[in-house]
């Protein structure tokens, strides 16, 4: 009884599983692009700004920067989000630090008077200037 052996790509070097005219998908991709079967390939390498795995771009592709797992792409809208927040505190400090009253400051940046004046707390601030509220 003869066992089929599987076939393999025809490039000298290359163990891959045929997959058209006794090539490899790498090798029959180079050929249909008119790339060079040997020598180094023209992909580059991508990394995750996040867990740091990497994987091969091709070119004229856009490169992605994350991975695409669940926990990278979180951490990044985290971060995104840290660093937006981080630019309207410093806002919210500024406007208060130049005398703006709580309610003006809330509506230049788009928040409320409470979370104006909880930043302002955390900072340090000890006035917090308030319009003039209406005692009945």
């Amino acid at each position: 009884m003869m066992v089929a052996m599987p076939r393999v790509c025809a490039v000298i070097g290359c163990e891959s599983p045929v997959k058209n005219r006794s090539l490899c998908s790498l090798h029959y991709s180079r050929t249909l692009y008119g790339r060079p079967l040997l020598g180094p390939s023209l992909m580059r390498e991508g990394a995750c700004r996040m867990c740091g795995a990497t994987w091969c771009v091709l070119p004229g592709k856009r490169q992605p920067k994350l991975c695409g797992s669940k926990t990278c792409l979180r951490l990044a809208m985290i971060a995104e989000a840290r660093v937006r927040t981080r630019e309207r505190d410093e806002r919210i400090v500024e406007l208060m630090r130049a005398g703006w009253k709580v309610d003006a400051v809330a509506e230049e940046v788009g928040s409320t008077p409470s979370t104006v004046s909880r930043i302002a707390r955390q900072s340090g601030l000890r006035r917090y200037p308030y319009a003039p509220r209406r005692r009945h």
